[in-house]
């Protein structure tokens, strides 16, 4: 794969997981307030977010990110320095995919799709059992993040250090 093609594939995958890292940074922020907030409050929340469709932040992009770092993890030629740190990043990213079905499996269709008065009084319970494990999902994101900036730091200074001694060379 050329230079500018890994760098674009490379910036985009970060991208990506920054915009997942803030979407789950911000509903970490908000979401805390439903622990606390009346069955009618969550229910008047739901209806809002029927209409807004915030999944659509989220679907694809995600998983395209995913993609992205498992496509440069194992179909590139990058340098082996380079290679394990994206590879470090596809295995954080993983987990955060991983994690994230989870959370949408059995937490997201019960708190945030339709009316919760079926779940109850246990409604509090999920909606704290939610913030702690997406504040781990926001973990693994900021870990992703960290490698991936490093693996695209360490791949604009190979490529200018390729260059410059190319340039030194004639």
């Amino acid at each position: 794969m050329k230079h500018k093609s890994t760098e674009i594939v490379l910036a985009l995958a970060l991208l990506f997981h920054l915009q997942w890292f803030f979407g789950n940074l911000y509903e970490e922020i908000l979401t805390p307030n439903n622990v606390v907030a009346s069955i009618e409050q969550i229910n008047a929340y739901n209806r809002y977010f029927a209409i807004t469709k915030p999944y659509y932040y989220y679907i694809p992009f995600t998983q395209i990110g995913f993609l992205l770092v498992l496509f440069l993890a194992f179909k590139t030629d990058l340098p082996s320095k380079i290679k394990s740190l994206v590879r470090r990043a596809a295995i954080t990213s993983g987990a955060a995919i991983a994690l994230t079905v989870y959370i949408v499996t059995q937490y997201n269709l019960k708190l945030f799709f339709g009316n919760v008065d079926r779940v109850g009084e246990r409604i509090h319970l999920l909606y704290l059992e939610w913030a702690i494990l997406n504040g781990f999902r926001v973990l693994l994101l900021g870990i992703t993040i960290f490698f991936l900036y490093r693996t695209y730091r360490h791949f604009l200074i190979e490529f200018f250090n390729r260059t410059s001694s190319m340039n030194k060379q004639r």
